[in-house]
């Protein structure tokens, strides 16, 4: 149920919030509460809750400080969402793993099938900010490279990718936002 809330709020943040250094720093907030919040859910053992709790530091201190130490805004996005993709994706796997091995559906059976989607959501969006990072322009809105658009804004980004994973994950398939590398097309073929 925490990591439920916490994800529920981080995700509603993400539009609300705006492009401001204020909107920033209540992202980062919002996202520490999900990397807390994912601490509880990933209690398999010790090796998993180790390996979690080093990624859960290696983000807070990418979310936290990663602006005082990296010059270029994408190099700063590029760490952050990379980070944050593993984290995700290992806290998705722990879940998903947890959620397989119960036979009986229950209160949390039912909130944890909705954080694996809601994770999933995330992670994706996260791995498209680093395919976008990495080789910029492989997401097109209206004929435009997406990074050109937002004027290489990692907020802008972060919102643009959110929205682009959800659409692909529900199928809705606007196709405002386009894959147009392969790389790209792949990473949206495989969500």
């Amino acid at each position: 149920g925490t990591l439920l809330a916490a994800l529920i709020v981080f995700i509603l943040l993400i539009p609300i919030v705006g492009t401001s250094d204020l909107g920033g720093s209540l992202l980062r907030v919002g996202f520490t509460l999900v990397l807390v919040a994912g601490l509880w859910v990933a209690n398999e053992g010790r090796k998993v809750l180790a390996v979690t709790a080093a990624l859960v530091l290696a983000n807070l201190l990418a979310q936290w400080l990663a602006r005082e130490i990296l010059d270029e805004e994408l190099d700063e996005t590029l760490l952050k969402a990379s980070l944050s993709a593993v984290y995700l994706a290992v806290l998705t796997g722990s879940l998903l793993r947890t959620l397989v091995r119960e036979r009986s559906a229950s209160s949390d059976t039912i909130m944890g099938g909705i954080n694996v989607y809601l994770l999933i959501a995330l992670t994706f969006a996260e791995l498209h900010i680093v395919t976008e990072c990495l080789a910029p322009g492989s997401y097109q809105q209206g004929g435009v490279a997406l990074l050109e658009r937002l004027g290489e804004s990692a907020q802008g980004l972060h919102t643009s990718f959110v929205y682009f994973s959800f659409v692909t994950l529900t199928t809705l398939g606007y196709g405002d936002v386009v894959p147009v590398t392969p790389s790209a097309q792949f990473l949206s073929a495989t969500e």
